[in-house]
């Protein structure tokens, strides 16, 4: 990605001034020229510097930015003591951090670069970085470049939470007051108790009358939080916008688009705006900050070509830093501490911690908390961690899979089902439906949704066989305003037809159909809902906290017989909870039990199935070919609406009633004997075969 041949230059000729500064301090001299100050040598010196700042530097043909010089040779920050790559990468080493200039870093150059290409074409920037790559210093960089040499200027830093916001002004404040301490650059400024909110290069004249006037430079840095409050900056003008952390804003896009129109109108673009986001940190902003940069060119950011997410070459994201550029104890010296990265060196490393998490680590979660803080790709920034208990590597790579190989993105058939004259269900491939396959679900799509076939029913003298499917349901909510019409498309209905383990039909115990939409009318969902049991011979199970009208559609049209009977939900010691007397369904309207089916469907993902010619073991996450329902279980919480999952929840809880009863006498080879909770086998004396 980053492009630069440094083999001829020794990087530490991009801070000269940095250098002469530590070389006075070693003399005795604190600063950067022994000249009395406003001297004509004092002044030219300045004068060419400011030069430099404003325009660029350049060695050995290699330009840096005039904000990028800046940065290295008049900031000073908290560095660690650099060291060269060592022969074993994979040995801890004790290291100490001291206040000095900022290393020249291969990846630093490209940002800056880009950053002054984006404002030179009226674009912002949104930024995906990991951990440990000194961005708040950099951010912090950019106010203190634009107050000290952009008149009457304005820069704003955002921050969800408060202590982002104080981190980065507590940072450009103190290179400001380092400037105005050794550099002729530095700006007079009132001094108030609000130096976390805001600073302001002024100063009050009194004229011969006693009045009060403002005077000076009048450029300044304000900060804001943005909690709760998407218009806390409407109708500020600024030059440069932060959000910092913006993974953690709760309502990103709304405070973006408020902050957008305050920099652009119709063509013109009059300040810059930044979006930077660390791996690791997404909550709140996650939809958001996701959505954006994968969508540069709808929000005004700077594209580039996505070649890091497998199946995803030739789309569009923001930027992005991988993990392994710039990584501490993996940069090439071409000069003192700074460089080029080791980029396979960094890889290597990287693989191998993943490897002994993987060998060490009981937590599920460490694998993937590591590679959403230190990521080789986006998506794994976009990792969701905590109560996620669910494999997002591994689903990950299955989403990249399906996206990189056209056999699985064209495995299942979008069509209708409808009954032809003699009463019997038929499917109708048709290319002018329109199946859901993004989550979350944007605003302006259409919700009507579509039957996904993924393996045609197996039949035997043109009948399914009894107990072979059943069908899992999430019907959906309804939103109704005061005037009972519906408002609003919050929540999908999500239906899934699973394939039992069986000795007859493979591949089994998998997805074989599904059905997500929210067609205008509820009856028009039940009678895809109903026509999928027919067509699969199968039972249905729903989550009956709120039925959908499921049960008025199955007594008006006398279809009781396909509906299965209330699920029993077991604890975590499998003793089986009272049922809450309602005939049919299952309820999952406590955190519990949603807990319990997360359990469940967690060790179903992770069931082994086949092994590959080429040696890979198989898993039942697999065997998933819906990317949304991959994503949801990326991005699952137990807040919002998740609604392919919990149709897998309704599957996980049935299959597990099914595994803790026996089998019906009439069947020859049970279609119920499913061994995919292994720690029920020897309490309940199952096969461990795996599948």
């Amino acid at each position: 990605m980053f492009i630069l041949d440094l083999s001829h230059i020794n990087t530490e000729e991009f801070s000269p001034e940095a250098k002469r500064f530590q070389i006075n301090a070693l003399r005795g001299f604190d600063g950067y020229i022994n000249a009395p100050r406003g001297s004509l040598e004092w002044k030219e010196y300045w004068d060419e510097q400011e030069y430099y700042c404003k325009n660029g530097y350049s060695i050995g043909g290699v330009r840096i930015t005039g904000e990028h010089y800046f940065y290295l040779n008049f900031c000073q920050i908290q560095l660690k003591e650099a060291i060269a790559v060592k022969e074993n990468i994979s040995k801890k080493r004790r290291v100490e951090k001291k206040t000095t200039f900022p290393a020249f870093w291969d990846s630093d150059w490209y940002y800056f670069t880009e950053c002054e290409k984006a404002r030179e074409e009226g674009q912002h920037m949104i930024v995906v970085k990991p951990r440990r790559r000194g961005y708040s210093f950099k951010n912090a960089a950019k106010c203190a470049y634009n107050y000290t040499f952009v008149r009457k200027s304005t820069s704003l830093i955002l921050s969800e939470q408060e202590k982002y916001t104080k981190e980065t002004m507590g940072m450009a404040v103190d290179y400001l007051d380092f400037l105005l301490k050794y550099t002729d650059f530095g700006k007079q400024r009132q001094q108030t108790n609000r130096r976390y909110e805001e600073v302001m290069a002024s100063f009050i004249e009194k004229t011969p009358d006693g009045r009060e006037i403002v005077q000076g430079f009048k450029s300044r840095i304000m900060g804001f939080t943005a909690l709760n409050n998407p218009d806390v900056v409407r109708g500020k003008d600024a030059n440069v916008i932060l959000f910092e952390e913006a993974g953690s804003f709760n309502n990103l896009l709304a405070t973006y688009r408020v902050t957008r129109a305050t920099v652009e109108e119709s063509i013109d673009v009059t300040g810059q705006i930044f979006v930077y986001g660390t791996g690791g940190d997404f909550t709140g902003g996650q939809v958001d900050f996701e959505k954006m940069f994968y969508d540069p060119e709808t929000y005004n950011f700077r594209p580039y070509e996505n070649l890091f997410d497998d199946g995803m070459e030739k789309t569009q994201m923001g930027y992005f830093l991988p993990d392994y550029y710039s990584k501490g104890g993996f940069i090439k010296e071409t000069g003192l501490g700074g460089g080029t990265s080791a980029t396979k060196e960094a890889e290597l490393f990287i693989e191998q911690q993943v490897e002994n998490l993987k060998r060490k680590s009981k937590n599920p979660n460490e694998v993937d908390a590591y590679l959403a803080e230190f990521p080789r790709k986006p998506s794994e920034a976009f990792i969701k961690i905590g109560t996620n208990i669910f494999p997002k590597t591994e689903l990950n790579q299955q989403i990249n899979n399906i996206r990189s190989q056209k056999a699985l993105q064209y495995l299942g058939t979008s069509g209708i089902l409808f009954t032809d004259k003699d009463g019997r269900p038929k499917f109708e491939p048709r290319d002018d439906v329109k199946p859901i396959l993004n989550f979350p679900l944007k605003p302006d799509a259409d919700g009507e949704g579509a039957i996904i076939i993924y393996q045609q029913p197996f039949l035997i003298n043109g009948v399914a066989p009894d107990n072979l499917y059943f069908i899992a349901t999430d019907p959906y909510a309804i939103d109704k305003g005061k005037d009972k019409k519906v408002t609003k498309r919050d929540s999908l209905g999500a239906t899934f037809v699973f394939k039992r383990v069986n000795n007859f039909s493979k591949p089994y115990d998998m997805i074989v159909a599904e059905y997500v939409g929210r067609p205008n009318l509820q009856d028009d969902y039940n009678k895809n809902l109903f026509l999928l049991a027919e067509y699969y011979n199968a039972k249905i199970v729903f989550e009956n906290d709120r039925d959908g009208d499921i049960l008025a559609y199955a007594r008006i049209h006398k279809l009781f017989h396909r509906l299965e009977e209330e699920v029993t939900v077991y604890d975590s010691n499998d003793s089986p909870k009272r049922k809450l007397g309602r005939s049919y369904g299952v309820s999952m309207s406590n955190i519990e039990t949603k807990k319990q089916a997360a359990s469940y469907l967690r060790d179903w993902l992770l069931q082994k199935r086949e092994v590959t010619e080429d040696g890979e073991q198989l898993l039942n996450l697999h065997k998933i070919y819906s990317v949304p329902l991959l994503e949801e279980l990326i991005k699952f919480s137990y807040e919002g609406n998740f609604d392919r999952v919990s149709a897998m929840f309704v599957a996980m809880l049935y299959k597990k009633e099914l595994l803790l009863k026996p089998p019906p006498e009439q069947q020859r080879t049970s279609a119920y004997d499913d061994e995919f909770f292994s720690r029920m086998d020897s309490k309940f004396g199952i096969n461990k075969m795996f599948y």
